[in-house]
């Protein structure tokens, strides 16, 4: 992933959508924005991941409003990032992410859902995907240099046909994602590393990358079992990129 070997990727909540009943204006969501995004590159992160995670209650399928608004919201830190961006719309829309990353030049998305279909626990909505149609919409908009990061079996959610975890992690390799995402069952909690152990013994030559729980803690550990990290608890307060933390998450890393 963009050239470095085992990048770290922090998360930038995006301020919520226009037409959300939080939306509070262009100028001050864009001031939020430059404000975290300027804390993530001094801090020194190898990437930034772009979300919507501010627009909850989520919507399924991205909204007029919500697109127009989130690309203006992407293209204005890639305007002002020297780090590579990425892209994640939730719910459950990657059509939509990819179709915002490429309007604003975001170089890879992560999409929750993927290859299983899924019940959400706290909401019992099915989460259903046809990968497929994802590589095909990616065509479709001249985007093959943006990367799909998928991950397996997320967290917050059930498989409805129930199969092992390398199972999934395998399909979801061939149906066209570009790396594996892998969270733990809840944000916050790391992934196990028996799942991180089963992977690398398969010899996958696409990235695996930590989607949850990495710590300054847990960094050297997980690390040893992937190709990189997504960052967001652990240097997140009330939503915004707190420089302390985020230094000092930096500053944890192996060094080599």
């Amino acid at each position: 992933m963009f050239g470095i070997k085992k990048p770290i990727i922090a998360m930038l909540y995006l301020p919520p959508s226009l037409g959300h009943k939080n939306h509070y204006g262009l100028n001050r969501s864009l001031q939020e924005i430059n404000e975290d995004l300027e804390i993530i590159m001094d801090a020194g992160f190898d990437s930034c991941l772009c979300e919507n995670e501010k627009d909850s209650p989520y919507l399924i399928k991205a909204t007029s409003e919500s697109i127009s608004s989130l690309s203006i919201y992407t293209k204005e830190v890639l305007d002002n990032s020297t780090i590579p961006i990425g892209f994640n719309f939730l719910l459950n829309d990657p059509c939509i992410s990819l179709t915002i990353a490429k309007s604003s030049g975001a170089e890879y998305i992560r999409t929750d859902y993927f290859s299983d279909e899924m019940k959400r626990e706290n909401d019992d909505l099915i989460m259903s995907i046809n990968p497929r149609e994802v590589i095909n919409h990616r065509h479709k908009l001249k985007a093959d240099d943006i990367k799909i990061y998928a991950d397996v079996q997320v967290k917050h959610a059930k498989l409805i046909k129930k199969r092992p975890f390398l199972e999934s992690a395998i399909q979801t390799l061939q149906d066209g994602a570009d790396g594996l995402i892998i969270s733990g069952e809840w944000t916050g909690k790391a992934p196990g590393l028996d799942q991180l152990k089963s992977l690398k013994s398969q010899d996958i030559t696409k990235p695996i990358i930590i989607g949850s729980g990495f710590n300054s803690e847990n960094c050297h550990e997980l690390l040893e079992f992937s190709d990189g990290a997504i960052v967001g608890t652990a240097i997140l307060t009330n939503g915004r990129v707190d420089r302390e933390k985020a230094f000092r998450l930096v500053d944890s890393l192996p060094t080599t």
